[in-house]
């Protein structure tokens, strides 16, 4: 014969934020009380504000108990296991590895000259952040998404969006831009200043 489970204990986290729940609404009542027994308008507007403040804090208490207890509830999600980009189909591998590089040439189109990609992203990032999508997307789907569109989706996943505002800035010259060399014509000196 099975023996029945023993309860479980409740969690700490819960039985402190009924309290303070309970706490809360009290506060509030007692507020509420006195400001409605308020003589003048001041001190009701005072009291108004005190219940308002207590009340927010009693449905933030209760909200919190409840999304604890929710997650407490929920069943574990099982981790996806990781998949290699060997073991995906041709067209599959062929898709990913185009919107890869097409992700790679928009980071570095944004980078600073000379500095690499200079966003810590590579094409590894970016090859597995395109295989959860495949994955989610399913091969079909995948195939039909364009590599644009899939690139931009895998920027995001790695924590960086794609620049969508046409083509990047210019780059300002590292050299100034000399216009005249030699002394400049009487026309284009500044004035002397006659006092002294």
């Amino acid at each position: 014969m099975a023996t029945p489970a023993a309860p479980s204990a409740p969690d700490p986290d819960e039985l402190m934020l009924a309290r303070l729940a309970e706490m809360d609404m009290a506060a509030a009542v007692e507020a509420h009380a006195r400001m409605m027994a308020a003589e003048t308008p001041d001190e009701f507007n005072d009291l108004g504000r005190t219940y308002q403040r207590m009340a927010r804090s009693a449905r933030q208490s209760i909200a919190l108990k409840a999304r604890l207890k929710r997650e407490r509830e929920q069943p574990a999600r099982p981790e996806r296991p990781p998949l290699s980009h060997d073991c995906l189909p041709a067209r599959v591998r062929n898709h990913i590895d185009r919107a890869s590089a097409l992700a790679l040439r928009f980071t570095e189109r944004d980078a600073p000259e000379g500095t690499g990609t200079g966003t810590g992203i590579d094409e590894i990032d970016l090859t597995d952040a395109l295989i959860a999508i495949a994955v989610d997307d399913g091969e079909a789907a995948f195939l039909g998404r364009p590599t644009e569109s899939l690139a931009a989706e895998a920027l995001r996943l790695v924590g960086r969006p794609r620049r969508t505002d046409g083509p990047p800035p210019p780059r300002p010259d590292p050299k100034p831009t000399v216009l005249w060399r030699g002394p400049l014509p009487p026309s284009l000196r500044p004035p002397r200043n006659s006092s002294g």
